[in-house]
């Protein structure tokens, strides 16, 4: 499902991009961590944008993972600049046009990373009643 939110004033309105995050993070069942990187990656994204003008996020779930699209209000964005850098080290893939930047968050780590958590828990709980069972 595709989802869209249209800032007026980026400056003014990014609480509405909290909000937009978290709903799907909901929706998506999406941790803290992940959350976390998410929001800050898009909040970073639109604070490097022209501030008069509207920017346009939109969302989409994909085989890539989380895509999120923000478009509409940049000038240039450099390779090598602050902003990449830490949308590199926040998400799994980024794309980067003249005036649109796509986010792109994997969510197969999310569940390999619960399920071997879930399974250390189920082993430890298994040793637990095996050494209860010796005594």
């Amino acid at each position: 499902m595709e989802r869209n939110i249209t800032l007026r004033n980026v400056q003014k309105e990014n609480w509405r991009i909290e909000q937009f995050v978290e709903n799907i993070a909901d929706e998506y069942n999406i941790f803290n961590s992940y959350y976390s990187n998410i929001l800050v990656s898009l909040v970073e994204t639109l604070s490097q944008s022209k501030h008069e003008d509207s920017a346009s996020v939109s969302f989409k779930s994909s085989h890539k993972g989380l895509v999120f699209k923000i478009e509409g209000c940049f000038e240039h964005i450099d390779d090598n600049s602050d902003l990449i850098y830490l949308i590199s080290l926040l998400g799994d893939d980024y794309f980067v046009e003249k005036d649109y930047i796509e986010l792109i968050f994997s969510i197969n780590s999310i569940n390999s990373e619960l399920s071997a958590i879930r399974k250390k828990a189920f082993q430890n709980y298994l040793q637990g009643e095996q050494i209860r069972s010796n005594k």
